[in-house]
């Protein structure tokens, strides 16, 4: 299958249409194959029906440093399931037959990248036809081959920000993410059951200083008023382990996956239209990532910090 360079764009496509219709962005998060290959499918589906913008699509991996244990649970269904790397891309390239404009981004810890083959690892995830790489455990200091080989395909490359994270590390964090800048809303692992600190929406505000590219805010979401208060403020809502929990708890395999779309509608209503202008970030362009070389250590990975809590 051929490349589609420039694939970042969609991303960028969709934040303008959410800042347009002024609102967040919706970027559920699901594991491939969970938890078969087809039912994981209709559940992509069922979320871009649901009004997702967005669709996180998180490989299967033994050891998720960053993931609760709703995420891990369904990462450990997805490799009973036989998924692998590459059937992960081969089941992407499926979906996005159907959703030719939602932006697909990877969420693959690095070992699979490295394992794979950084360069070869992302050529494959943009001739799938995912949009971005989004790696959680991987150092800003250590991302740079990760960087050069997605923006030679056009890819996007998120990067987390940790509360943990000083201001100085945040900031340059910041400006070398593109596609968007995903702010872990909170100390621990992803699951919903802990809600999102207060003081995310702060973090937003200093973030904002450094970078005009989308931030999102992540981990601790469930619908409700302070899920409204992060779209307000924040340019994307990331939310996964309700979406997961809700799917895994139907009693068919139907209901999962009306689980997945009611629950996406649900969070959508959350996201707008109500935000403050002056919380809007200006989207203009999708950026070549910058050089993070000489950029300051704070030791470990953004994802290792929030989950040392």
């Amino acid at each position: 299958m051929s490349v589609a360079f420039g694939a970042g764009a969609l991303i960028r496509a969709a934040f303008a249409r959410a800042r347009h219709e002024r609102r967040a962005a919706l970027l559920p998060f699901l594991v491939a194959g969970d938890p078969d290959p087809l039912q994981s499918r209709e559940r992509m589906l069922a979320a871009s029906a649901g009004g997702a913008d967005v669709i996180e699509v998180g490989f299967g991996y033994s050891d998720p440093v960053a993931d609760g244990p709703i995420i891990a649970a369904a990462s450990q269904r997805a490799l009973a399931a036989g998924m692998t790397f590459e059937r992960t891309l081969a089941l992407v390239r499926e979906v996005k037959s159907h959703l030719a404009r939602t932006p697909l981004v990877a969420f693959v810890y690095y070992n699979l990248l490295f394992a794979y083959g950084v360069e070869q690892a992302a050529h494959a995830c943009a001739a799938a036809g995912f949009s971005g790489i989004l790696s959680p455990d991987v150092p800003l200091e250590e991302a740079d081959d990760l960087i050069a080989a997605c923006a030679r395909l056009g890819l996007a490359v998120p990067l987390l920000v940790a509360p943990t994270t000083t201001p100085h590390r945040a900031a340059a964090i910041a400006r070398a993410a593109t596609g968007f800048v995903y702010l872990v809303s909170r100390m621990g692992v992803t699951g919903h059951h802990r809600a999102a600190d207060e003081d995310a929406c702060e973090r937003v505000r200093g973030l904002r200083q450094h970078t005009e590219t989308p931030i999102v805010i992540g981990f601790g979401v469930a619908p409700g008023p302070r899920l409204a208060r992060l779209a307000a403020c924040a340019d994307g809502i990331v939310v996964g382990s309700l979406l997961i929990e809700r799917a895994a708890q139907a009693p068919n395999p139907p209901a999962a996956i009306e689980a997945i779309r009611t629950t996406c509608a649900t969070l959508a209503s959350y996201c707008g239209p109500a935000m403050d202008s002056k919380a809007v970030t200006c989207l203009r362009r999708v950026d070549p990532a910058p050089s993070s070389g000489g950029s300051p250590t704070h030791g470990g990975t953004e994802a290792s910090q929030a989950e040392s809590g």
